[in-house]
């Protein structure tokens, strides 16, 4: 995966995030889930904007999975851990 694709996208419009590899690396599973729902709610003015740490996790998953789907998004056949 190329980190550095995905700090320089998340840096430019519409996001801005001000990210740097290193911040991006030193953030807790819990910001990331953050993170990533923040840049659904940007990708479509339908996926609103929640903080995930008041979130139920079944809904946080439940609600990140079906945005997926929505997108069409297509994991890949096997992940390296």
């Amino acid at each position: 995966m190329d980190f550095h694709y995905i700090v320089d996208k998340l840096n430019d419009a519409p996001f801005q995030y001000g990210l740097s590899l290193l911040s991006l690396s030193e953030k807790s599973s819990q910001e990331l889930l953050q993170l990533l729902s923040d840049v659904f709610s940007k990708i479509s003015p339908r996926h609103q904007h929640i903080n995930v740490s008041k979130e139920d996790p079944d809904q946080t998953a439940d609600r990140l999975v079906k945005f997926l789907k929505i997108v069409k998004y297509k994991p890949p056949a096997s992940v390296d851990p």
